[in-house]
């Protein structure tokens, strides 16, 4: 069992190497069995997550804190590996819900007050979303 980010780092790196086309992720979006999915493989995996350190890389400096804010998904396990290949720290957060935001955004607020990320990584839509509440938390 790996016990640091170099060995994770290690182990994807090497099964991607030696099974590039092998079923890495399949993520079940309705939690239907018969439902849409997505799946990456693990040199599609290795792939996407190489490219966002590279851009935490370039964005960032080493040890800086990353907020990732994804719902649950595909999206948030490649950022947070990329995370570890990066070199930066991971800081998992849900993104604030619009139908609880009396309860979800405080939450979110103390978290980014607490961890004062660099650097955000969200899908479009979060990003979307948070531009509405730019005027009601502008620190997000």
């Amino acid at each position: 069992m790996p016990k640091s980010s170099k060995d994770w780092i290690e182990l994807l790196t090497a099964r991607a190497e030696l099974h590039p086309d092998r079923l890495l992720y399949r993520w079940l979006h309705t939690g239907d069995i018969d439902g849409p999915t997505e799946t990456r493989t693990y040199g599609q995996f290795l792939t996407r997550v190489k490219a966002i350190a590279r851009v935490l890389q370039e964005k960032g400096e080493p040890g800086a804190r990353v907020l990732l804010l994804y719902p649950p998904g595909i999206d948030f396990v490649e950022g947070f590996f990329a995370c570890l290949f990066a070199g930066v720290i991971a800081v998992p957060a849900y993104p604030p819900d619009p139908s609880r935001l009396q309860r979800t955004l405080p939450r979110l607020r103390a978290i980014v007050a607490d961890s004062q990320p660099a650097i955000v990584l969200t899908t479009e839509m979060v990003a979307g979303f948070a531009e509405v509440l730019a005027p009601d938390a502008p620190e997000l």
